[in-house]
């Protein structure tokens, strides 16, 4: 086997080394970049370095240099070789060289390259659309060449590499902006209201706040400042969508409130008026032409069509962390008839005992045998989760990923709604069928889109669900989607849910950070029953 030369001295062909240095040295390289890229927090960097080839050119030994003096490899060097990833301390290393185990006669040049990429400065985030970088084979030439492991190559269906590192630029210059004009201290005080659940919905923002305070800390206590700005990248690089736009979201509101020194109750209001469900991120005109054309290519390019079919979801498509256990056998003549035996034998004089949904969940659900919710005649969030009609259809929401697919929403009428209109008596007992986390938190997702718990109850479904549209909104979509959301909001108030078979996956929800909690169980544990009211999240 040769290695990568295309050139020798003028008007000869380069003599092939007959010895496999060079592809042992190339299959060390490849062990050691999927090594590194298999941590999914490994992020790789562009750097202001240039024609890197040419310095480990000039550092090969003088007959050495024509051999390597190669075309596909100089392409390799300077686009691939020059990446750079970002250790925890802020250093810089290479994915692709080492210092250590370098065989002659390329440790001169590697070392040459390792002193330039590590003083560099990072310019940008990079994302790659192809599977294997460089040219591995030519004629009879070996060369430098890497294949990228699984998981590490571009699928994002709405932006090509291209595009999603421009957006990381972007990315990097906001976010740098708002460690400016933020400071420490008012960062600080915006978690810890963020964190007391004083605000509506404030839960939203903690995460985007907890980060942006993070980086704060880190840049202003890093004394190296190429450190200091190494891991303002690494962190953008690694952030959710949606957290490095501190400038123009609700969280720069509350920051800008919080420095002009405004009372916290008109900081309050000021934030929950913006933060209520009909005005967050809520398109409020209708969408363009351009804004529908946009949407429609973006929807062909990721291939949405089928995902924005929605219907509504069954219960044994929930999933539950809790269900009763059974009090007979099922099937038979006459297993219609069975009951809840809690429903012949409530007990009405024991006084119900306070307790929070955080404690209910970790003290009681373990040991409970089964439920009952106390229905009153007074308007609750019940809930009514969605999901596609094609369980194939690409993923349509934030949660729903290629590897970890979730296709389930939801939708609760924002000012509550009665027992009746989701088939159910008021002043009466509901068996709870089953309770899950907040959908949005299944599958090992995360609190992002909400924290939460449903109680799901027997015989619960919207009786005007197919008035709901398809119960799109704007906030739970793919960030991709964001720029067209008032055209998809449109074709989801425009749209219908379709219906399902069986019992619906609806009940109530119980929500971090919601005040108005008052709901009376009656909890069935080896024929001892027990009553208590969840008034609180914690």
């Amino acid at each position: 086997m040769t290695i990568g030369h295309t050139t020798g001295p003028l008007g000869q062909k380069p003599v092939p080394r007959k010895d496999r240095v060079f592809d042992n040295y190339r299959a060390q390289i490849q062990r050691r970049f999927t090594d590194i890229t298999v941590d999914e927090r490994t992020r790789l960097f562009t750097t202001d370095v240039e024609d890197l080839f040419t310095t480990f050119l000039k550092a090969l030994p003088d007959y050495e240099r024509q051999y390597h003096n190669c075309n596909a490899c100089r392409r390799f060097i300077n686009t691939f070789g020059a990446l750079v990833s970002i250790a925890p301390t802020g250093e810089l290393f290479s994915p692709v060289w080492s210092r250590i185990g370098v065989p002659e006669p390329y440790a001169a040049g590697v070392k040459a390259m390792l002193d330039r990429l590590e003083k560099a400065r990072i310019t940008g985030v990079f994302f790659s659309d192809v599977k294997v970088w460089g040219t591995p084979v030519t004629g009879e030439w070996t060369h430098y060449a890497i294949s990228l492991p699984v998981g590490r190559i571009n699928t994002n269906r709405a932006h090509t590499a291209f595009q999603l590192s421009a957006e990381k630029t972007e990315d990097f210059k906001n976010v740098r902006r708002a460690l400016t004009e933020f400071t420490e201290k008012k960062l600080e005080v915006a978690v810890d209201i963020l964190k007391s659940d004083t605000l509506y919905r404030g839960d939203k923002l903690l995460g985007g706040a907890e980060w942006l305070l993070k980086c704060k800390r880190l840049f202003s206590n890093t004394k190296h400042r190429a450190k200091a700005m190494n891991l303002l990248w690494r962190e953008i690089s690694l952030a959710p969508a949606g957290f490095c736009h501190p400038r123009s979201g609700m969280l720069s509101t509350l920051l800008s409130d919080l420095e002009a020194g405004l009372p916290f109750a008109t900081v309050k209001a000021n934030f929950e008026k913006k933060m209520a469900p009909l005005h967050y991120q809520r398109p409020q005109a209708a969408p363009t032409i351009g804004n529908i054309a946009q949407a429609e290519k973006l929807v062909e390019r990721m291939g949405l069509k089928a995902s924005l079919q929605r219907r509504l979801a069954r219960l044994d498509e929930a999933e539950l962390f809790w269900e009763p256990k059974q009090y007979a056998a099922k099937g038979g003549v006459f297993g219609h008839l069975l009951e809840n035996p809690l429903l012949h034998s409530l007990v009405t004089t024991n006084v119900p005992q306070h307790i929070s949904a955080e404690k209910f969940v970790e003290k009681v659900l373990p040991t409970a045998d089964s439920i009952l919710l106390r229905v009153l005649n007074m308007h609750y969030p019940f809930v009514t989760l969605t999901t596609a009609r094609d369980p194939s259809a690409p993923p349509l929401f934030a949660w729903d990923l290629d590897e970890r697919r979730n296709p389930v929403a939801w939708y609760v009428h924002v000012t509550g709604s009665s027992p009746w209109a989701f088939g159910l008596s008021s002043s009466s007992w509901v068996d709870v069928l089953g309770i899950s986390k907040h959908p949005a938190q299944w599958r090992g997702g995360s609190s992002l889109h909400g924290t939460g718990i449903v109680l799901f109850l027997k015989g619960a479904k919207d009786e005007a669900f197919y008035r709901s549209g398809l119960a799109i909104f704007p906030e739970c979509l793919r960030p991709e989607l964001h720029g067209v959301r008032a055209t998809l909001e449109a074709f989801s108030k425009d749209g219908q849910l379709g219906d399902c078979v069986g019992q619906t996956a609806t009940g109530l929800i119980i929500t971090k950070g919601r005040a108005d909690l008052n709901y009376e169980v009656l909890v069935s544990e080896k024929n001892i029953q027990r009553k208590f009211i969840i008034d609180r999240w914690e």
